[in-house]
């Protein structure tokens, strides 16, 4: 394989995985924020004291939640800069004549 049709394929392929983090992104940390984010209820907590550990569970969860699709997004950007820029090197390289 050339140097011009490798470029083009991580170029392709690097640029659609960035693109779908970046629409995916709050769809793809919703679950991984849930599942991370189980309360302890204590057996023998009273109601005052079980709302409160649920809250501030919940209140986590979003945090969790916002951060990692704060993240997913950057990392959406990050690959598809980069293999946008991989594939605009790969038609550079192509149409230059050897």
């Amino acid at each position: 394989m050339a140097i011009d049709t490798i470029l083009l394929l991580v170029g392709g392929v690097t640029f659609g995985i960035g693109v779908v983090l970046l629409v995916g992104a709050p769809m793809l940390a919703g679950p991984v924020a849930e599942r991370t984010t189980r309360p302890e209820l204590a057996r023998r907590a009273s109601g005052p004291d079980r709302m409160r550990t649920l809250i501030a569970a919940q209140q986590a969860s979003k945090s969790r939640r916002t951060t990692l699709a704060v993240r997913l997004r950057v990392v959406g950007i990050v690959l598809a800069v980069v293999g946008g820029a991989a594939y605009i090197a790969g038609v550079a390289t192509r149409s230059v004549p050897t």
